[in-house]
């Protein structure tokens, strides 16, 4: 008689199979910092005493199928991940950042001192108009520095992606029947994800700061102030020429 209860044992292997996958997923979840909590069964051949004894009177063993209760998966592994992949998600933060915020000094640098130099040969250095336009930089430097406190949170969150994507190929591949092989690309999966994001191609996220700003200002105000010296020049002229106005829209001589 059968004990897959009719179906020819199928039943038995399909929840064994389901037992594999499900500790399976267990170990790839612990490899990214998840914690899996609850136990599964497994049924192992134990040796087990019979309570009769032999012709010598020695006791009788026989193999059994016995059930005991397992952890899915190693919550202490699950936590060691946890930490480094938070060590790793710190190291990117701050390369990041100081990449970005090199990048934004200097471009601060030039531009605060090309500034003064483009007003000094203006005439302008210590007076409205140098106030005016190292305000104007400086509001592009607070600008930039947004930016790069932004391209950080990026950076880990494509990280994180990566991260998700790697895990689900793998649980993935387990849902598909694969083994050991499902961990072992998680495993590597986890070690791209951090390579890939490190090392991206950064972006530059300051080239319409600080670029023309202090041309831009300065022939405007050039502009009004050639404008403002040409009306006093017009005025003053006026004092000494006054114009006529005629109907006939022609200048005709005086008589």
């Amino acid at each position: 008689m059968s004990s897959g209860g009719g179906d020819g044992g199928a039943g038995a292997r399909q929840e064994e199979e389901e037992r594999r996958k499900t500790a399976l997923r267990a170990r790839i979840d612990n490899l990214y910092g998840i914690p899996t909590s609850g136990r599964h069964q497994i049924t192992e051949q134990r040796n087990v005493d019979t309570g009769m004894t032999g012709e010598q009177g020695e006791p009788l063993y026989e193999m059994r199928p016995l059930m005991r209760e397992v952890p899915f998966g190693d919550t202490a592994a699950a936590e060691e991940a946890k930490r480094a992949m938070e060590e790793e998600g710190t190291k990117l933060s701050g390369a990041t950042r100081d990449y970005y915020t090199d990048q934004l000094g200097k471009n601060y640098q030039q531009a605060e001192r090309g500034t003064r130099f483009k007003l000094a040969r203006q005439g302008l250095l210590g007076g409205s108009e140098d106030v005016f336009q190292q305000g104007d930089v400086r509001q592009d430097r607070d600008l930039g520095a947004t930016r790069v406190d932004e391209a950080v949170r990026r950076a880990i969150a494509n990280l994180t992606s990566q991260r998700e994507q790697e895990r689900l190929n793998a649980v993935n591949l387990v849902n598909a029947g694969a083994g050991d092989s499902a961990v072992s690309a998680a495993q590597a999966g986890l070690r791209n994800s951090f390579e890939n994001v490190a090392s991206q191609q950064k972006a530059n996220l300051f080239t319409d700061l600080f670029s023309n700003s202090a041309d831009v200002v300065t022939a405007d105000n050039l502009a009004n102030n050639e404008a403002q010296l040409a009306a006093r020049f017009r005025e003053r002229l006026g004092a000494f020429f006054p114009s006529r106005s005629t109907t006939s829209g022609r200048v005709t001589p005086s008589a």
